[in-house]
């Protein structure tokens, strides 16, 4: 006969359940990974822009939206990545971890460092020395959010606007002292930096101004092996590409990743 008061209920009832907190299901969340004092960790990369970095994250960014259920775009810029989630595309859609804030935290974080990590220490990756160099390991911090629908472009605008408000302040300080750009503008900076060396930030690559977007597309692709090799077949991939600079054209394009269904 099974104690009824047993010691696991007590602890559950009493403690665990009544501090675990969801989200609304059937509405819109959005998942944010954060790399934590990545402006220390950072500092054995080559500045204000490096290329093994920004793939490594982008490739964290592409891996994480195959392993969250229901991702219908990320958008990433400098150590930042966000995930648009929803659970309706149909009635009987799950939600990710039934919305379980401290569960999605815990898990999205771990994996983002665990596939940063992988990444970057990868064989013959260039910067495995720098990995292993000391203690100073990376980690990721994540927070989720309940959103309307009608508000994700303006919250992927939102986090566009930060980027290019960063890309503008790494590129300022790449050059700069900090002590001259304290209290400077964006403009001032962009000014400072034609001025001295000829650096007009407009003509720098559109990703590093906007960061990146990833998004599911469908695309034909020949089957490589078997009976059926050659025979060409639609298949969705995550692309990952540089975010548009117009608002316009950045909301088109989230409000067609939210229109996907099934995905």
């Amino acid at each position: 006969m099974a104690i009824k008061d047993s010691l696991g209920d007590r602890m559950k009832e009493n403690y665990e359940i009544p501090s675990t907190h969801y989200l609304t299901k059937k509405v819109p969340m959005v998942i944010r990974v954060d790399g934590k004092s990545f402006s220390h960790f950072c500092k054995r990369f080559e500045r204000p822009y490096d290329e093994t970095l920004n793939s490594a994250l982008n490739g964290v960014m592409q891996k994480l939206c195959t392993q969250i259920q229901g991702v219908k775009l990320a958008q990433r810029h400098s150590d930042e990545i966000s995930f648009v989630i929803t659970d309706y595309d149909k009635i009987t859609t799950d939600s990710f971890f039934e919305y379980n804030i401290s569960k999605i935290c815990s898990v999205v974080a771990s994996m983002a460092t665990a596939e940063f990590c992988r990444l970057l220490g990868a064989k013959n990756a260039p910067f495995t020395s720098y990995l292993y160099m000391d203690e100073d390991w990376p980690t990721f911090d994540c927070r989720c959010f309940n959103i309307p629908e009608s508000d994700i472009p303006n919250n992927i605008w939102w986090r566009n606007l930060d980027s290019v408000r960063n890309s503008i302040n790494m590129l300022a300080q790449s050059k700069f002292p900090h002590k001259e750009l304290q209290g400077k503008t964006n403009s001032e900076m962009q000014e400072m930096l034609f001025s001295k060396f000829g650096i007009n930030w407009n003509d720098i690559p559109q990703a590093q101004k906007t960061g990146f977007i990833c998004i599911r597309e469908k695309v034909i692709k020949p089957i490589e092996k078997g009976p059926n090799k050659g025979v060409e077949f639609e298949r969705n991939i995550w692309t990952v590409t540089p975010a548009p600079h117009k608002k316009e054209n950045l909301d088109l394009l989230v409000k067609k990743s939210l229109n996907n269904k099934g995905l």
